[in-house]
């Protein structure tokens, strides 16, 4: 297609945790990034993000090439909030809708902070207690092992820690780790909280290579089921 031959500007929304981030990119920057730190707040705060970023770039959202999202895994309600805006502008002005996987997000912040070789990169999103939702990237960002849910402790770093000269730990679930390995020399620890700034390349890639979503059945990738119970009745 003739479009994909020029610059694409994308609009990157990163809604998977606690921080919310929009940013407008092109191919080789970053035109405008907005935040939100405040808890519970995504759904007030997103479509003022967006406003706020367009302003910043000097384009309207018409004009854009394309939407990205990040997809998860995450928090079940911040990534609702996060796709359903996605969605709803992508269908509105006709753009393709792009689904980036959190993790790689939280891999290529890392990978900003790093040009050690031989070292993997080891992103995770908080769960509950020791638990975590990681994979594992290269220096590439080829993925080594997939997402998935995982128990932590002393020892679970011990054949990676055998293979590699450093491993490198990020996302929002480092923090509970940072006791049992700040320590070990071979690990350092990256960032721990994911942002649509670090979207840029992953977007762009999925862009030109026509990884394209589908605006009206794309659900969130949880990994795991949600955890909703049933209000009690009150007698």
């Amino acid at each position: 297609m003739a479009f994909l031959t020029r610059m694409p500007r994308i609009l990157c929304i990163e809604s998977a945790t606690d921080v919310l981030s929009i940013a407008i990119c092109d191919e080789h920057q970053n035109l405008s990034i907005q935040e939100s730190k405040e808890r519970y707040a995504h759904a007030a705060r997103i479509t003022q993000l967006i406003d706020s970023c367009t302003k910043e770039a000097g384009i309207t959202i018409d004009t854009l090439d394309a939407i990205a999202v990040s997809i998860g895994p995450g928090s079940y309600t911040s990534l609702r909030v996060g796709l359903s805006t996605a969605k709803g502008l992508a269908y509105a002005v006709k753009k393709p809708l792009l689904a980036i996987d959190t993790l790689a997000i939280t891999a290529a912040g890392a990978l900003t902070q790093t040009d050690t070789a031989d070292t993997l990169i080891f992103p995770m999103i908080d769960a509950r207690r020791m638990e975590v939702y990681g994979a594992q990237y290269d220096m590439h960002l080829n993925q080594l092992q997939p997402p998935r849910a995982m128990i932590m402790d002393a020892h679970s770093l011990d054949d990676l820690l055998a293979q590699y000269k450093q491993v490198l730990l990020c996302g929002n679930g480092t923090p509970k780790l940072r006791e049992l390995y700040q320590q070990q020399p071979k690990v350092h620890f990256g960032p721990d909280h994911n942002h649509a700034q670090y979207m840029r390349g992953l977007a762009v890639k999925a862009w030109r290579g026509q990884h394209f979503a589908d605006v009206a059945y794309t659900e969130p990738f949880y990994l795991k089921a949600p955890n909703i119970t049933t209000p009690k009745k009150v007698l």
